[in-house]
Parts: C-alpha cells; sequence; structure tokens
C-alpha cells in the first residue's frame, strides 16, 4: 500500500450478513458448526455483502455519515447479537520496536446487549466481549463458559483425529 503507484487503497471495507442463530441441543457436537459453515458459505457467495458494503458506501457518500449512523442503528438495532471475526496478522508485528502481544478489535454505541470479537494474530484468537452489565451482569461468568465450549470443541477434535488415525 506504501509504494508507488500500488493500486492498493487504505481503510476498512465493511459488508455484513444477517445469519439465524438457533438454540438446539445436537448429538453431534459439530453439527452447529457445519450447519453455520454452510449458511455463512451461501451467504459469502451472494450478493448480500457486496449490496451492503455498497449501500453503506453509497448512504455515506450521498447523505454523509450522520445518514449512515442512523441507518447502521436502524439495522443493527434490530440484531440481537453481533458477532465478528477479523483476519490479523499472521507474523508478529511491533511498533516503535516494542512487540504487539495482541490485537483486539471493538465497537460501541450499538444496543446489543452482547458484542462478540474474535481477531487471530499469529497463532492466537483473541475474543473480545461487549456487554450491557443490566442484562449480563456477570460477563466473567460467560467469559468462563466460552473458554469451556472451546475446551470441549478442542477435545472432540482431537478425539475425532485420533480415531481417524486409529490411535
Amino acid at each position: 500500500m506504501m509504494e508507488k503507484g500500488s493500486n492498493s487503497r487504505w481503510g476498512n471495507s465493511i459488508g455484513y450478513v444477517m445469519i439465524p442463530l438457533w438454540m438446539k441441543s445436537e448429538n453431534d457436537i459439530f453439527e452447529y458448526i457445519r450447519r453455520s459453515k454452510t449458511i455463512m458459505d451461501r451467504k459469502k457467495l451472494s450478493l448480500e455483502p457486496l449490496f451492503s458494503y455498497t449501500l453503506f458506501k453509497l448512504t455515506v457518500e450521498v447523505f454523509g455519515y450522520k445518514a449512515l449512523r442512523t441507518l447502521a442503528m436502524r439495522i443493527f438495532g434490530r440484531s440481537t447479537v453481533v458477532l465478528s471475526n477479523v483476519a490479523g496478522p499472521t507474523e508478529e508485528i511491533s511498533l516503535f520496536d516494542h512487540q504487539i502481544s495482541y490485537v483486539a478489535a471493538s465497537i460501541s454505541g450499538f444496543p446489543q446487549a452482547l458484542i462478540v470479537h474474535i481477531t487471530s494474530y499469529v497463532n492466537k484468537a483473541i475474543i473480545n466481549l461487549g456487554v450491557d452489565l443490566d442484562v449480563i451482569p456477570d460477563p466473567h461468568h460467560l467469559c468462563d463458559h466460552i473458554v469451556e465450549a472451546l475446551q470441549i470443541m478442542k477435545s472432540a477434535v482431537e478425539e475425532e483425529i485420533s480415531g481417524d488415525l486409529g490411535v
């Protein structure tokens, strides 16, 4: 991006997709993940992210940032949870010769009771929660449950892999 004549551009390009979340106990721990991945793959290949990006960009260019804020609040204000995932750097970075230990993205100002950001950095996943304390009074308890669920999934993957290898 910094090279002269580069076609790369600075800044973020944001598109969104709306997906339903369901609460159902599955016998297979990975069924929810498979179903979610199928839905997300279909949505990413559809025109929905492109239309959402174009709508936001056009709104800013024609009506300005105040209209963009109103539009975003109307869209995201009717959702229950906001989930965001960002692929971060794959190699460690430094800022003025100080190693960066993690990168955590966040937003604020939306009316959801729970906002979850997952950012990857080198070989780590950083989970950042934004909670409404009136709705979720103990966010640390929620974090403990998320960590426990991730450990259960990791163990299940390890078991499935060792079973496939005949170990």
